[in-house]
């Protein structure tokens, strides 16, 4: 399993005016400056098919590169509660996973 962060891509979000104000205005304005949607889902793509990622688990990739997670990803608290919080909403705490 991998973390994948692709970059900044550029993608729908506030193209149909969910985001207004100086928000909405600044990221009409970035979008220019933003990686493709092509080459965002390179990284991942790369990721899920490198020959030299298939017996490596468990890292945190930017742009097709191993880095070091962010502090706040090593909390090994804010991890166990992450996984409590996650299995309660699908039930896995009662062995049922709920399927959508």
């Amino acid at each position: 399993t991998y973390a994948v962060h692709p970059g900044l891509v550029r993608t729908e979000l506030g193209a149909h005016g969910e985001l207004v104000g100086l928000v909405g205005a600044a990221w009409r304005l970035i979008q220019p400056l933003l990686t493709s949607p092509v080459d965002g889902a390179a990284s991942t793509i790369h990721c899920a098919t490198a020959p030299e990622l298939s017996r490596v688990s468990g890292v945190y990739l930017e742009d097709g590169e191993i880095c070091p997670p962010s502090i706040a990803a090593r909390n090994t608290e804010a991890a166990r509660r992450l996984w409590t919080v996650s299995a309660e909403l699908v039930r896995l705490d009662d062995g049922q996973p709920v399927v959508v």
